[in-house]
């Protein structure tokens, strides 16, 4: 199971879908979203917290920061208008709808299901979806993978977008009372999750702070 560590070994998104992602990030990364592009990836940095650029987190995060530009920032909208193809208009659009949160796997009667710790939801996945196959988990036991991500539907279960960040497996018991915390000051979905890749970059980059002491309740954004 992937770690915090080793969180560049998982795999893809479905074929299809990926292929249609690498096209949209070509785009962004060109004149006229170029210098945009460098911009919301630059916000997202700052919102969430720099690691040097020979972490083992640091391609990830890079990954992140793209999917936040063209997912948060309207870049994947945008850039859909210029797809000739229905269906790739489509999808490319449908990207801006993706769930974003913080999510534990585990297959239910042979399905496999993306429970999200913050909203509570629980999401299906669709079966050729390899993140969430290599991030199944037997229960919220000690130890399971957990991944902050964001998560688009389809006509047949949810598919997990490239941007997976990992979060330390024994931050679990942490981060679940951090988010009862947030739920009871009603905290932002986007205010909340960008503090908990804040969280795992303190934990990170500061070698003698323990895992419970980087994620509490008071590096939470105010209300």
């Amino acid at each position: 199971m992937p770690s915090s560590g080793e969180s560049s070994k998982v795999g893809a998104v479905t074929p299809h879908l990926q292929a249609l992602y690498d096209e949209i990030v070509a785009l962004a990364a060109k004149a006229p979203f170029e210098e945009r592009s460098r911009r919301l990836r630059a916000d997202f940095v700052r919102r969430c917290g720099k690691v040097d650029s020979d972490d083992p987190t640091a391609e990830r995060r890079e990954m992140a920061a793209w999917e936040d530009a063209l997912v948060g920032g309207g870049l994947a909208s945008e850039i859909a208008e210029s797809f000739e193809d229905t269906a790739s208009r489509r999808v490319a659009r449908a990207l801006a709808s993706a769930v974003r949160g913080v999510f534990l796997f585990e297959l239910v009667h042979g399905r496999l299901v993306a429970r999200d710790l913050w909203s509570r939801a629980e999401l299906l996945v669709v079966e050729g979806d390899r993140i969430g196959r290599e991030l199944v988990v037997p229960g919220f036991e000690h130890g399971a993978p957990l991944c902050q991500a964001r998560l688009l539907a389809s006509l047949d279960g949810c598919v997990v977008l490239p941007g997976v960040l990992f979060h330390p497996a024994e931050a679990l018991p942490a981060l679940l009372g951090t988010l009862t915390v947030a739920r009871e000051r009603r905290l932002d979905t986007d205010g909340v999750l960008d503090a908990l890749l804040r969280m795992e970059q303190r934990w990170r980059t500061l070698s003698r702070v323990k895992v419970r002491y980087a994620y509490r309740p008071e590096f939470l954004p105010a209300k």
